[in-house]
């Protein structure tokens, strides 16, 4: 089809497609979608808002390709046919107060301009469904720093298994089973691991030691090993941390690790 980057067949991961199609959208949940997109989101309802700080917004993103400006109006302040809707803002004339609304639904409506106070109206219409005012919302790209820890891999088919068991089955044995303290729950979890967690803990250990001793690490890639190292420091400083480490050099700990 036409679309380069979306189609809305894809725009599912708030409501399902045939809620949207029957009903429409909310406001919330097309902030909801614009988050599951990948795009930094600051949402405005209208009563929680002044036309001043629209009309900075409305500036302010009509003249940088840094954000993006979504209005969430009812077309009855603007005398036009239909209900609550949804448009971009393209552009802003600031000697008569104008905003340009670039209307998605462009067979019925062409790119328009309308008095920014009327949009501002069309804003405070109160959304049935929800029982809240429509408002406006500023969409960018994130500023956020390339990962600094640890991103989940699934390449290694033990994963299912470790999954399984720490959701699944750990809750279930804790439930079945006498538990009294912080040792009998460690004792449960080591006693009943999978039979591939050996090989699962190898692989996560040989792709660590990958990382760390590969010499030809980016100054970035050093910066990420070294925040890890901070974050293991923290994490030996921690409660469980100890209470696992004197566990497994208690004889029982040694009596289950040999018995795995």
């Amino acid at each position: 089809g036409p679309w380069r980057w979306f189609d809305e067949s894809m725009l599912d991961c708030c409501e399902p497609l045939e809620i949207v199609k029957a009903r429409g959208i909310t406001f919330g949940k097309l902030v909801c979608l614009a988050h599951c997109a990948g795009a930094k989101v600051e949402a405005f309802h209208a009563s929680q808002s002044t036309i001043n700080d629209f009309r900075k917004y409305v500036h302010k993103c009509s003249s940088s390709d840094d954000c993006h400006l979504i209005s969430s109006y009812h077309r009855g302040a603007l005398k036009q046919t239909g209900t609550g809707h949804f448009s971009p803002i393209g552009g802003y004339h600031v000697g008569k107060d104008m905003a340009l609304i670039l209307d998605v639904a462009r067979f019925k409506y062409p790119p328009h301009w309308v008095p920014l106070s009327v949009l501002w109206e069309g804003m405070n219409y109160i959304d049935e469904s929800t029982g809240k005012s429509r408002g406006f919302m500023l969409i960018s790209r994130p500023h956020t720093e390339p990962g600094m820890l640890y991103t989940l891999s699934c390449k290694h088919e033990s994963w299912n298994s470790i999954a399984k068991f720490l959701m699944d089955d750990v809750p279930f044995l804790l439930k079945s089973e006498d538990v009294q303290d912080i040792y009998k729950v460690l004792s449960i979890i080591f006693t009943s691991l999978p039979s591939n967690f050996e090989e699962f803990i190898k692989w996560i250990a040989e792709i660590r030691r990958h990382e760390d001793g590969d010499s030809s690490l980016s100054e970035e890639e050093k910066t990420r090993l070294a925040v890890k190292e901070e974050v293991l420091r923290h994490v030996h400083e921690t409660s469980l941390f100890k209470h696992v480490s004197s566990f497994l050099s208690s004889s029982c700990g040694r009596q289950t690790l040999i018995s795995r």
